[in-house]
């Protein structure tokens, strides 16, 4: 067997491999249904992983992720569709038999693995990341429709506010003072150009707020600015 393997030329191997292949292929077909076959493979590969060494371990691990590697980059664009599709299916169908406690307990995971994914990268993939990320933002930004837009607005919003909500004392505090620091830095760094353009700008955004006030708004401001002055007088 040794001699005769060693003497193959490519087109024997590739014949030899297609024969062995439809071999096993034709081996499988012809079994009853009969969970015997499927029952000892199971048992054996516990056995077998349980006896493995570290070294075994990883380069098992190797061996797999080049399999798949190469599988995936041998894959024509029809399978690359199909396997789209079946990949999407198989996550909403698995999504949706989920208990509320194996939810939980993927949104750790998962959150772990993007923690550890983020903290792992080199000073170019951060670069890398950035600059993708800037790029798909714009070209993503460019393409919504102004029903996206509203409910993109709507969304950010409400992040936002529930962010807001959430927050403890100590951290209201901590952004406050954060957010004082950030505004002196900001306003001291601004060119005279900048500045006109703000004193504008919220000149602009007082007299509209001031302009869509209700009757009842009105009323309520003009309370609380004459308690002010008395109380500022005082």
């Amino acid at each position: 067997m040794i001699d005769s393997r060693a003497s193959r030329t490519p087109a024997h191997i590739a014949s030899d491999n297609d024969k062995d292949k439809k071999r096993k292929s034709d081996s499988r077909d012809s079994r009853t249904p009969a969970a015997s076959d499927k029952t000892k493979n199971k048992n054996w590969m516990i056995d077998s992983r349980a006896s493995r060494t570290p070294a075994q371990i990883a380069s098992d691990n190797d061996k797999d992720k080049k399999r798949k590697s190469d599988s995936h980059d041998s894959r024509t664009p029809a399978q690359v569709a199909s396997d789209k599709a079946k990949n999407k299916n198989w996550m909403i169908v698995s999504r949706g038999s989920r208990t509320p406690a194996q939810m939980a307990y993927d949104n750790d995971k998962d959150k772990k693995r993007k923690s550890d994914s983020r903290d792992s990268r080199t000073p170019a993939q951060v670069a890398s990341d950035k600059a993708k990320n800037k790029t798909w933002m714009i070209d993503s930004r460019a393409s919504r429709t102004p029903a996206q837009i509203a409910s993109d607005k709507d969304k950010d919003k409400k992040r936002k506010s529930d962010s807001r909500d959430s927050r403890t004392p100590a951290q209201v505090a901590s952004d406050k003072a954060k957010n004082k620091n950030w505004m002196i830095v900001s306003r001291a760094s601004r060119t005279p150009a900048q500045i006109a353009s703000d004193n504008d700008k919220d000149k602009k955004r007082k007299s509209d707020s001031r302009d869509s006030r209700t009757p009842a708004q009105m009323a309520s401001d003009k309370d609380k600015n004459n308690n002010w002055m008395i109380d500022s007088r005082a």
